[in-house]
């Protein structure tokens, strides 16, 4: 974001997604590891398959989809941001498949807040902004709801207020 600001334009607020993205790979890796330990319906199943039972193969492929959605979520983490300048929103999410927004702020027409009740305990939620022209655009995952709408609400205040 730092790298594409524009001629006297200064970044107020500056956050990446909120850390609940690695909650279902977490989940997922640990679901493997109580599988694979057999601690969960260990002896049911008798069928092998290439020296391991398919109870053990089926804790491979939980571990291996929970690794590689590890892998995106700390992608979508590290290489995602949400920022606030004094002249227009701008977010970047992805690395190899980048999606941006950047939308002046006289452009806003509203943002709106879907926050499920996890959101609410964990602080973020998945932010929409309507643009003139009916444009709507949708990011999963932004924390910190409440401060980051103040700061865009505060931008535009001071924006309209230098016209």
């Amino acid at each position: 974001v730092k790298n594409h600001l524009l001629k006297n334009e200064k970044v107020v607020f500056l956050k990446q997604p909120h850390r609940v993205v690695f909650f279902v790979p977490g989940v997922l890796l640990v679901v493997a590891i109580v599988v694979a330990t057999g601690l969960i319906g260990g002896g049911r199943f008798n069928a092998y398959l290439y020296g391991m039972s398919l109870y053990h193969w089926g804790a491979v492929l939980i571990f291996l989809y929970g690794f590689f959605t590890l892998i995106g979520a700390y992608l979508q983490y590290r290489f995602s941001e949400y920022a606030v300048t004094n002249k227009r929103i701008l977010i970047k999410a992805g690395l190899v498949q980048r999606v941006s927004l950047e939308i002046f702020l006289d452009k806003i027409e509203a943002i709106l807040v879907d926050q499920t009740i996890a959101g609410r305990l964990m602080n973020y939620w998945r932010l929409m902004v309507v643009g003139t022209g009916g444009s709507r655009d949708s990011f999963m995952y932004v924390p910190s709801p409440l401060a980051f709408r103040r700061k865009i609400q505060e931008q535009i205040d001071e924006y309209v207020s230098k016209k």
